[in-house]
C-alpha cells in the first residue's frame, strides 16, 4: 500500500539502483545516446576533468543541492588558478550535462528529485567586447597629414573609407603647396591656391 502512495506521488524509488554510483551511472548514460562524435569528446571531457573528481564514486541518491552548489561554487574559484584555466562559460557547460543526467535518473527512478536548480547556473555569459567600427579605425590609422606624407597615408590603407565625391571630410587640412600627386607646386601656383583657399576658408569657416 505505502508502495503504490510513492508510486502515485512520484517519490518511489526502485531498491535495485539505490547502489548506483555517479560514475557508473554517467558512463552508462553516455553510451545510451546517439550523438555527434564532437559531442561525446565534449561531454567525457567533462565528465573527466569537472565532475567525476567530484561526485564519481558518490551514490546518486546521496548527492543533494548543497553538494551541487558547492561543487559549482569551487568550480568557479579555481578555474583561473588550474593548469589549463577554464571559466564560466565552461562550468556552465558541465553543469548543463550534470543537470542532464540527474534528470534522466529522476525519469529511472533512481533519485526522487534532480539536485540541480541553481537558476542561470546552465547560461553561458561571457564578458562582453566593444566592436571598434571600420571609420574609427580609419581615423585612428590615418592622423590628419599634409603634402607627401598625407598623400602617402591614403595610399598606403587603399583610400579605405574615402568620401564620395564633392563630400567634405571635417578636420582634413590639405596642404595647398602640394598638387593631389603630392608634387609641390610651383611658387606662383601655390600663392594663387593659398589666396583661393583663404578666401574659401572666410565663407565656410565661421569666426
Amino acid at each position: 500500500m505505502l508502495k503504490e502512495a510513492e508510486i502515485h506521488r512520484g517519490d518511489w524509488i526502485d531498491p535495485d539502483n539505490a547502489e548506483v554510483t555517479f560514475g557508473n551511472y554517467a558512463d552508462q548514460w553516455l553510451r545510451d545516446r546517439v550523438l555527434k562524435v564532437r559531442t561525446v569528446e565534449l561531454y567525457q571531457g567533462l565528465l573527466r576533468n569537472h565532475l567525476l573528481p567530484a561526485f564519481g564514486g558518490v551514490l546518486l541518491s546521496h548527492i543533494d543541492e548543497a553538494a551541487v552548489r558547492r561543487w559549482r561554487k569551487e568550480r568557479l574559484d579555481s578555474g583561473p588558478r588550474a593548469d589549463r584555466p577554464f571559466g564560466p562559460v565552461t562550468v556552465a557547460k558541465a553543469y548543463r550535462l550534470l543537470h542532464a543526467i540527474f534528470e534522466t535518473a529522476t525519469d529511472d527512478q533512481i533519485i526522487r528529485r534532480n539536485p540541480c536548480r541553481i537558476d542561470g547556473a546552465g547560461k553561458e555569459e561571457s564578458p562582453e567586447r566593444s566592436v571598434v567600427s571600420l571609420p574609427a579605425v580609419i581615423a585612428d590609422a590615418l592622423p590628419v597629414c599634409t603634402g607627401t606624407a598625407g598623400h602617402l597615408c591614403e595610399h598606403a590603407l587603399g583610400r579605405a573609407g574615402r568620401p564620395s565625391q564633392g563630400e567634405h571630410r571635417p578636420g582634413r587640412v590639405r596642404d595647398p603647396h602640394c598638387r593631389d600627386d603630392g608634387r609641390a607646386k610651383s611658387g606662383r601656383s601655390a600663392a594663387g591656391d593659398s589666396q583661393v583657399q583663404g578666401r574659401s576658408a572666410d565663407r565656410v569657416i565661421p569666426r
